[in-house]
């Protein structure tokens, strides 16, 4: 039976390759313009296991504690997960200002710290993304991270902003971000 005529608009991926199996479609977590379904979780897990703590509560703060090393696939899953907020801030006409505990992290392998670099600057363009405070409570290496994010020539704007207790990251976060919600910096509990 021959094949009908058909126009440019018509033309799908098996037409071109018909003996290669279609490409997945890309999938998303949620729609940007809802919320994201795991918004209230307060551990986000990796097909591997590996996981992640969230608070939303002050959403668009949004706090993060990262314990141990992550893996590539934890890593991936992060950013997904951030990517996704960042989105969804962006459809809330809100930059998202993200506070990372990363006092219990332990230095992850070259290729993950290579592809969270990579992830952290393109995230940093998008108009949904605010702030980033990581807490990083010894003052050594909180003084190396602001020399290497200085020195590779980082987004002015979006820049990290160190800080080493909860209650500095959060009063740091109200002086960056004009429209947080209510946060008293010397009463913040992480949800456990």
């Amino acid at each position: 039976m021959p094949h009908a005529q058909s126009s440019a608009t018509d033309l799908r991926f098996q037409d071109i390759a018909p003996d290669v199996p279609a490409p997945r479609p890309r999938v998303r977590l949620f729609d940007v313009t809802s919320r994201p379904h795991n918004f209230e979780d307060q551990i986000v897990r990796a097909e591997d296991g590996s996981a992640f703590q969230v608070d939303t509560r002050y959403f668009p703060l949004v706090v993060l504690k990262l314990p141990g090393s992550p893996s590539d696939i934890g890593a991936k899953r992060y950013y997904e997960w951030l990517w996704d907020m960042t989105r969804y801030a962006a459809a809330q006409g809100q930059q998202l200002v993200v506070i990372n505990d990363f006092s219990k992290a332990e230095v992850p392998s070259p290729v993950v710290r290579k592809y969270m670099a990579e992830e952290a600057a393109k995230i940093q363009t998008h108009e949904g993304f605010g702030h980033w405070i990581p807490i990083l409570p010894n003052k050594l290496i909180r003084g190396l991270a602001t020399a290497l994010v200085w020195m590779s020539g980082g987004n002015e704007k979006k820049q990290a902003h160190f800080t080493g207790t909860f209650v500095e990251a959060i009063e740091k976060a109200q002086t960056l971000a004009k429209d947080l919600p209510e946060v008293d910096a010397k009463t913040y509990v992480f949800p456990d």
